[in-house]
């Protein structure tokens, strides 16, 4: 008793914030004398207790020093949150005479609060949103006229900050605009809520609505955020009354809210007696009975059907809108904070030199290598030992929240000014208060979005200068193209789970397939017993080749190894050379982690599905790979062992490449009055199912790989595991029985090799096939008169096709896949509409397709593919105008260049012979976009602009990309399915003997149809071609053929 000044003991107890029970209050004479008579968390409490640590109310106002009433006859705040001693926080900062507030250390009894206000665009607002959560303790948020598009860049910089959305925006009259979208409501619910959309299969004309359900725990409620305007009509009503219909069913609390446009409070009104009966018919009370609006009036309206009873209604002033914020409490219990672990190494104070004098006297120098597993072993802990001796692994536990970094002391300070001035005006009710308030409220608002933009245009331009890679990781950041966080109920084991059934239900369903037989010959020319040794040179070229990635597996990072690489070179050369010579992979680089990446940003994040799984492997494993694909790779091309449709994963091929190839060939026969069908495959995770038994033995019998190589990739494929890690949580490990290890090197050109026999099965039925990796395109031409025995010659075809699938472990999955019929519009009359059978399934054909990103129309005009590449540039460019301010104009121009401008180019050598009015539709984006990056007015005149952009109209990229695919194709750097296209005047035998023949003009072929044969790229290219100056056609490299025809057709301009 004497270490306690006696006043602190006569303290009252509810001002601390720490419950005692009574034993521990009647064993307090005794700790003293006995100090190991109680357990160490009654000790802390009591010295707390004697420090005489002042304690406060958790909610504004309550300072150090007042007078607090006693829990028993004060319990509850003005807000409706309960105020017992549990909810009063303890905090040392308490005794400098400021409150302290800790929400995280608010149990988890407080009751979440509601939140519903006409926002009037979101945009540029999220700092303020982020207030009404903080300051206003609003959890889930319900907006009106959020004026905001599909895609949105505030709702995807939500969603990657862990908030939850469900949105619904205005569907926009004219797509091809920058304009502001109006209407839109949306609801938004902190991090630890589960948000999932509400569907209700109705689609009202007089509103807008959004549906979703908010869960946490076992409390589940229903919302309806609904925004009415224009002229009421007993449509409305009708259509108000169906939806209530569909919601009144729903055996759980319900909310509908939302800004109606119908003054609630002149209660004589038909209108407003209406709109009361149809809420009471179906059980709900409409609890606002304040004006919502600064010029008075109740517009706005919440209703809830709640077994609970309904608390107090708040209407606050927020000076974002002539609208006010509506709060209420709410049944439901707050989640609790979310914290993230981390171990890392702090790389500010890392010395380089230290580290290289450390490496250099380990036994990573000496180079030798006598056993694998053991080489790697010492590998990782001797750079784990001299990372940690230099930087130690430091453990952190953070609460996951927005941070600004732009927010400074300046910001501190006009904030906190601010609200003095709003809580003045709250609490006079004075309109010179109120006016001074909103004035602070303007100037605030002003500061941040200079202090935002500032802050970011000096990011971007330091980052620009120094390092691409972090200026798109800012780039990425403001766009809100971060990945969405893992919902915290889902663990990695579930994720396993999912996984693992996933590929054994296609597994299962070809287990009773007959297996393949193979041929004892090879193919190949020559066989490939054994890999040539690597070398130190090799190795180093190969380690700054390498993306700066890394695994949680690397004891280094990526950027490292490439300063070290000299060092490290001779002992990762002598353990590849040893593993190449063993046919032996270290047990270490079988090893993958698994990590989930939701697949769009509006999908569910709680559903498993929602997920695809990225896998991560060691860099050095990597490294490994990229040797040997270098060496299998000159092996298959030296015995043309590779298909020739296949333009996955090869030098000079690409989709692009693909896509012309199919799109070529169908213009060509639609030239010539045939008809087309296209048909294409879809397979159920194929890369995940491949059979490594058959893979092995095809190795061998078809590509000549033997000896040590075969021996390899044996070990390769076989004794795989993997796990899952979500936020440093990590599943069981399991083995990898089957597939191509995903995330790999070797893998994409293994399921290439995989498949190659399907090439031979289509091309024995007369008909074509192009593939890239899984994607398998099927295609014939016929008369008009011949359809019917054209679709039962593709059936045919793709019974065999599914029949090989299944004994080779593949699925087919026929009900996704897609035909189409493709010719010109005069023929459009003679395209059958009767389904073709594909395996079990009948499919109709469609009238446009995606193919490999383009869209192919039945008519060949490519006015789908127009349609969607406008719509989504002008999508993309509304989402960049919202963050334009804060980008310096040479980041601008790049964001615009990499999202817009990319859209536009891919696959545009297609685009060729379109008609004016649909190259007009393309132009409209790279006009947009350059009076976008320069600040241009509309009616300003484009051509100057796009000249000092140095940006090409959209007819000279097209013929950029196609005399560029033409250079490509006459000097082997393109695919040989193209380059066999393009052919010399002087190789044609009836042309040997012209003048012509000896120049270098390319043979253009004859055609019966300008938008058919013309468009052909065997046509339209060397058209293109020849009319080249003879300078750029007999240019040295591509370089300088890039440098000449771009200037060239600057010059047409």
């Amino acid at each position: 008793m004497s270490n306690c000044p006696a006043h602190q003991l006569t303290r009252p107890l509810p001002f601390i914030a720490i419950s005692f029970t009574r034993d521990e209050l009647l064993s307090y004479n005794d700790i003293s004398l006995h100090p190991t008579s109680c357990t160490t968390a009654t000790l802390r409490k009591f010295r707390l207790l004697c420090k005489g640590v002042s304690c406060f109310h958790h909610y504004r106002g309550r300072k150090s020093g007042k007078h607090h009433p006693h829990p028993s006859t004060s319990s509850h705040s003005k807000d409706g949150r309960s105020l017992t001693p549990a909810t009063r926080v303890c905090h040392p900062q308490a005794s400098r005479g400021r409150p302290f507030f800790q929400r995280h250390s608010l149990p988890i009894t407080k009751k979440a609060n509601f939140g519903l206000l006409n926002i009037r665009s979101v945009n540029n607002k999220i700092d303020d949103l982020c207030n009404l959560w903080t300051d206003k303790g609003v959890d889930i948020l319900l907006l009106t006229e959020t004026w905001h598009d599909v895609d949105s860049v505030f709702f995807k910089r939500l969603l990657s900050l862990g908030f939850a959305v469900v949105d619904q925006p205005r569907p926009r009259a004219r797509q091809e605009s920058l304009s502001c979208n109006h209407g839109g409501v949306a609801i938004l619910a902190v991090p630890g809520f589960r948000l999932k959309p509400l569907k209700m299969n109705v689609s009202p004309t007089t509103f807008e609505f959004v549906g979703g359900r908010i869960t946490f725990g076992s409390y589940n409620c229903s919302i309806v955020v609904i925004y009415r305007t224009g002229v009421i009509t007993n449509t409305f009503f009708s259509e108000f009354s169906d939806l209530l219909d569909r919601i009144s069913v729903m055996n759980e609390d319900v909310v509908v809210a939302g800004d109606f446009n119908i003054r609630l409070e002149k209660l004589e009104e038909a209108n407003t007696k209406t709109f009361g009966n149809i809420l009471n018919d179906h059980g709900f009370i409409q609890c606002v009975n304040q004006p919502t609006h600064e010029k008075g009036g109740i517009l706005d309206a919440v209703a809830i059907r709640s077994t609970s009873p309904v608390l107090a209604i708040e209407i606050i002033d927020t000076g974002l809108s002539d609208h006010f914020l509506i709060r209420w409490s709410s049944s439901m219990t707050r989640p609790p904070p979310i914290y993230k672990t981390s171990q890392r190494r702090s790389w500010k104070s890392f010395n380089l030199d230290e580290f290289i004098v450390k490496l250099q006297n380990s036994s990573l120098t000496s180079g030798v290598v006598q056993d694998l597993d053991d080489a790697v072993a010492i590998y990782n802990t001797e750079l784990f030992t001299i990372l940690d001796r230099l930087l130690p692994l430091k453990f952190s536990r953070l609460r996951q929240r927005p941070s600004d970094p732009w927010f400074d002391d300046e910001c501190r300070q006009v904030k906190k000014k601010t609200r003095r001035l709003e809580r003045t005006a709250t609490k006079t009710l004075k309109a010179n208060d109120v006016s001074r308030w909103k004035d602070q409220l303007r100037v605030y608002r002003k500061i941040l979005r200079q202090k935002r933009e500032g802050y970011w245009r000096k990011k971007l331009e330091t980052e620009r200068q120094s390092s691409s890679r972090a200026l798109w990781t800012s780039l990425n950041s403001i766009m809100g193209r971060g990945r969405v966080p893992i919902n915290n109920s889902i663990n990695a084991d579930k994720f396993l789970q999912y996984f693992q059934t996933k590929i054994k239900n296609v597994r299962d369903s070809t287990a009773l397939c007959q297996p393949p037989s193979f041929s004892d010959g090879s193919i190949a020319t020559s066989s490939f017993d054994e890999f040539l040794p690597t070398s130190p040179a090799e190795v180093i070229r190969l380690i700054h080749s390498l993306p700066n990635k890394q695994c949680s597996l690397d004891p280094i990072p990526t950027w490292l190894l490439k300063k070290v690489a000299p060092i490290l070179a001779p002992f990762l050369a002598n353990l590849f050379n040893k593993s190449l010579a063993e046919g032996k992979l270290p047990q270490t680089f079988k090893m993958a982690h698994i990590t989930p990446v939701l697949k769009k940003p509006n999908l569910d994040i709680s559903d498993t599905s929602s997920y695809r799984p990225i896998s991560n492997l060691s860099v050095i494993s990597k490294l490994l790979e990229r040797l040997v694909h270098v060496r299998i790779t000159n092996h298959l091309n030296n015995n043309n062992l590779f298909p020739l449709n296949q333009s996955a994963y090869r030098r000079s091929h690409s989709t692009e490449t693909a896509v012309l190839k199919v799109f070529s060939d169908a213009l060509s026969a639609a030239d010539n009055g045939k008809l087309t069908l296209l048909v294409l495959l879809d397979l159920s995770a194929a890369f995940d199912t491949v059979d490594h038994s058959i893979l092995l033995q095809r190795l061998g019998s078809y590509f000549g790989l033997g000896g040590s190589t075969i021996k390899w990739f044996d070990s390769y494929l076989n004794g795989r595991s993997y796990q899952v890690r979500i936020n440093n949580c990590t599943s069981s490990i399991s083995s990898l029985t089957c597939g191509v290890p995903q995330g790999s090197v070797l893998g994409p050109t293994l399921f290439s090799m995989y498949i190659t026999e399907l090439e031979q099965i289509i091309l024995t039925h007369g008909l074509q096939a192009h593939f890239y990796a899984d994607d398998t395109q099927i295609y014939g031409h016929c008369e008009p008169h011949k359809v019917m025995e054209l679709s039962l010659l593709v059936s045919a075809c793709v019974d065999d096709v599914s029949r090989w699938m299944c004994s080779n472990r593949l699925q087919l999955n026929s009900s996704k896949s897609e035909v189409i019929w493709l010719s010109t519009c005069r023929r459009r009359h003679q395209r059958p509409a009767a389904p073709i059978r594909l395996g079990m399934d009948w499919i109709s054909p469609s009238d446009s397709v995606r193919n490999l990103g383009t869209f192919f129309d039945a008519d060949l005009s490519m006015s789908a593919h127009v349609s969607y590449v406008t719509r989504t540039c002008f999508l993309v460019m509304r989402n960049i105008k919202t963050v334009a301010a804060s980008l310096p104009a040479p980041a601008l121009k790049l964001l615009l260049t990499s999202l817009v401008l990319s859209r536009l180019d891919y696959c545009n050598s297609a685009l060729v012979g379109l008609p004016k009015s649909l190259t007009r539709r393309l132009q409209s984006v790279i006009n947009a976009s350059a009076r976008l990056v320069t600040g241009k007015r509309r009616h300003d005149h484009i051509t100057p602009i796009l000249q000092d952009l140095q940006w090409l109209k959209v007819d000279k990229r097209i013929s950029l990309k196609l005399v560029q695919l033409v250079f490509k194709c006459l000097h082997q750097m393109a695919p040989s399915y193209l380059a066999r296209e393009i052919k010399f005047l002087s190789d044609i035998q009836n042309r040997k003997g012209l003048r012509s023949s000896t120049s270098s003009s390319l043979y253009v072929p004859p055609t019966h149809l300008k938008s058919a044969g013309d468009r052909s790229f065997t046509v339209a290219g060397p058209r293109l071609w020849n009319h080249l100056p003879t300078n750029i056609k007999t240019a040295s490299s591509l370089a300088q053929f890039n440098v000449l025809i771009k200037a060239h057709l600057h010059q047409m301009e």
